[in-house]
């Protein structure tokens, strides 16, 4: 929310239209967040595919009435992979934006 932009630019959002992109963007992390945590609130189907390794979970939940998303199927992938780091230097990397 910077106030450093200019109001002759007309490029930049209005006030109004920074705080509803805020509010999307935390929607969007919220629903994100929610969607792969294992929580008992959304029940959550495994898909069986044959070509799938084992190291890889596919995962499908039905939505009805969940606020802020449409109606319809969400599909979940994941994966996971071996670093050869220790993971003190791994977090470091991804939590220093320089670094990435």
């Amino acid at each position: 929310m910077s106030s450093s932009i200019s109001s002759d630019d007309h490029t930049a959002l209005s006030q109004a239209g920074r705080r509803s992109m805020l509010k999307l963007a935390q929607r969007m992390t919220n629903n994100f967040c929610s969607g792969v945590c294992a929580s008992s609130a959304r029940k959550w189907d495994s898909l069986q595919m044959g070509t799938l390794s084992d190291d890889m979970r596919v995962m499908t939940r039905k939505n009805v009435d969940d606020p802020g998303e449409p109606p319809g199927i969400v599909l979940s992938a994941a994966t996971s992979v071996w670093m050869p780091v220790s993971r003190q230097r791994l977090f470091d990397f991804l939590r220093d934006e320089r670094l990435r």
